[in-house]
C-alpha cells in the first residue's frame, strides 16, 4: 500500500495553528484508514459470498455425477439381470427338452417295477 506522509509545520507563534493541523491530519488519516476498512470488509464480503456460491456449484455438480452413476450402475444390473434371467430360461428350456427324452423311459421303469413288485406278491 503507497504510504503518503503528512508534513505538519509547527509555527512555534500559533500553537493553536499547529494544534489544528494535527487534528486535521489525524482526522484525514482516521478517514483513509475508515475507507480501507470498508472496502476490505467489502472484499471479506465478496470472497466469501463467493466462496459459497462455488461450494453449493460444487455440491450440485457432486450430486449430479453421482445421479448419473447411480443411474447406470442401476442400468448395468439390470442388463446383467436379464442376460442372467435369458441365460436360466435357456438353461431350463433345455433340462426340459432332456427330460422328455427320458420320461418313457422312466415311466416304464417305475411301472416295471410296480407291477414286478406287485407280481412278487401274488
Amino acid at each position: 500500500m503507497k504510504q503518503e506522509s503528512l508534513t505538519v509545520e509547527v509555527n512555534q507563534s500559533n500553537p493553536q495553528l499547529a494544534l489544528e493541523k494535527i487534528l486535521t491530519a489525524e482526522i484525514d488519516v482516521a478517514e483513509r484508514i475508515s475507507t480501507a476498512k470498508e472496502k476490505a470488509d467489502k472484499v471479506i464480503t465478496s470472497a466469501q459470498s463467493d466462496l459459497v456460491k462455488i461450494k453449493n456449484q460444487i455440491l450440485a455438480d457432486a450430486r449430479a455425477k453421482r445421479d448419473i452413476a447411480f443411474e447406470e450402475g442401476v442400468k448395468s444390473a439390470r442388463e446383467a439381470a436379464e442376460k442372467t434371467v435369458t441365460v436360466a430360461q435357456a438353461e431350463a428350456e433345455k433340462s426340459i427338452v432332456h427330460g422328455r427324452q427320458y420320461l418313457d423311459e422312466a415311466v416304464d421303469t417305475v411301472m416295471n417295477f410296480l407291477l414286478g413288485q406287485n407280481q412278487e406278491r401274488k
